[in-house]
């Protein structure tokens, strides 16, 4: 494996952050495979409400930033997301104010203070750059079935649509 296809991770405590962001500041849109986890083994997604909390924040991303988004799932003490971006050095402010997000509404329903994550978040880049179309499909989708395999590993589901804190949930029904 090169050094470019090793996950990195990110942080204030990680060594190498700053080839990390001189890595990340290459121009282009790029697929990422993001994953955060919640401080102390906290499990705080096991609640219901706090899981949709959640998703809500992750689905809005792409409301406040050039991204899309192409999978996630929320999971008892950890979330992963596959977030492209249309610039790299986009990354970090994105999926950053999501997790702000994410904490500043989880610890106002929890009446809690505190950091609700780990520090940073780890990420792993999908190289598309030199696929055919029909095989950048196949890694997306791939990803995407991975993230949101999530809980059927862990035994939560029998399927991963059964999981609701997941891209791969049904849709809601429209209402008439």
């Amino acid at each position: 494996m090169s050094e470019a296809d090793e996950p990195l991770r990110t942080g204030t405590a990680t060594p190498g952050s700053q080839a990390l962001r001189r890595y990340r500041a290459r121009e282009g849109a790029h697929v990422w495979h993001l994953t955060a986890v919640l401080a102390d083994g906290a499990f705080w997604f096991r609640d219901p409400v706090l899981a949709a909390e959640a998703v809500a924040c992750i689905e809005a991303v792409p409301l406040h930033y050039p991204a899309t988004l192409h999978a996630y799932v929320v999971m008892p003490d950890h979330i992963h997301v596959l977030l492209e971006v249309a610039d790299a050095a986009l990354l970090s402010a994105a999926f950053g104010k999501c997790k702000e997000a994410i904490a500043r509404r989880c610890n106002r329903r929890l009446k809690r203070h505190g950091p609700l994550w780990q520090d940073g978040f780890h990420d792993r880049r999908l190289r598309l750059e030199r696929a055919s179309p029909d095989r950048q499909t196949e890694m997306l989708r791939q990803a995407a079935t991975y993230i949101e395999g999530n809980p059927v590993r862990r035994s939560l589901v029998q399927s991963a649509g059964d999981w609701p804190y997941s891209s791969a949930a049904a849709p809601p029904a429209a209402c008439p």
